[in-house]
This record gives C-alpha cells, sequence and structure tokens, in this order.
C-alpha cells in the first residue's frame, strides 16, 4: 500500500470516529423540548440530589419514588426550561435498600431509586421537575418537585 492511501484510510477513521463521538453525545443528552404534564399518582417522591442551576456543567437529580401496588417503574425525569417545555434526562434506575428497609417494603420495589443527569444546557432551567414512573404495562404515573 502506498502511503497516500494509508494516509486517506487514517483520515477517513479519524473523521468518522469524530462523527461518532458528536453522535453519541447527542444521543446522551437529547435537545429535544418535550411538552410533559404531572398526571400524580406517584405515591411517595422524595429528591435527595438536585443540581440544576450549574450551567454549562453536568446536572444531577438523584432520588426515588414510591408507587402502591407497582414495584416495578422505569423512571424519567425532565426539567422545566424557561419556555415551560422541558428536557428529559438520561435517566437510570438504582437499588434503594435504605428505602425499601425504612418503607418495609416487600424486595420487589428494591429498584425505587432513580439517577439522572445532563450535559451542556444552553437555556436555563426553572428548577421544577417531574418525574414519570412507567409500569410494565404502559400505565404512566408522576409527580413533580421545586428544587431549591
Amino acid at each position: 500500500m502506498s502511503k497516500r492511501l494509508l494516509n486517506g484510510i487514517c483520515l477517513l477513521l479519524f473523521g468518522g470516529s469524530i462523527l461518532l463521538v458528536v453522535a453519541a453525545f447527542f444521543i446522551w443528552n437529547d435537545p429535544t423540548e418535550y411538552i410533559v404534564e404531572d398526571s400524580g399518582g406517584i405515591t411517595q417522591l422524595t429528591i435527595d440530589q438536585c443540581n440544576l442551576m450549574k450551567r454549562n456543567k453536568k446536572t444531577m437529580v438523584r432520588g426515588w419514588a414510591y408507587i402502591q401496588e407497582q414495584p416495578h417503574a422505569s423512571y424519567s425525569v425532565y426539567a422545566e426550561l424557561s419556555n415551560n417545555r422541558y428536557r428529559k434526562f438520561e435517566t437510570f434506575s438504582e437499588s434503594r435498600a435504605d428505602v425499601v428497609n425504612a418503607l418495609e417494603l416487600d424486595p420487589a420495589y428494591k429498584l425505587v431509586g432513580f439517577k439522572a443527569g445532563y450535559r451542556n444546557l444552553s437555556t436555563s432551567y426553572t428548577g421544577k421537575i417531574v418525574v414519570h414512573a412507567t409500569n410494565a404495562t404502559g400505565e404512566v404515573f408522576s409527580a413533580s418537585y421545586q428544587c431549591l
């Protein structure tokens, strides 16, 4: 192979890797703005950490939500923007043995916790978040919280 061909292949691979990094960033940090409603249904919501006011840095929300008779739920966290729309955070379920023990819940409720984050937000937050919990049949429960 000639040097020119090898250089071309290297440049092509380098350009492709940059495109993959940019695509991964926007998949992880979805720039879409949503209209979100708080329909209620979450029995108890506790927010342990809510760092929304730091601009251009990673924002983080951590807490737990209990829904009576619904031990298995998938969580989504949305933060309200100054234009009354919401930004969806990347959200993960988290095991919370402390909550299960304190509320004397069935061990099936072990994943009542969640951790959510977003990077480089260009619009400021109002401080309001809405947590959606979706059960196995697709029913959505929600609650809102005002971060200080």
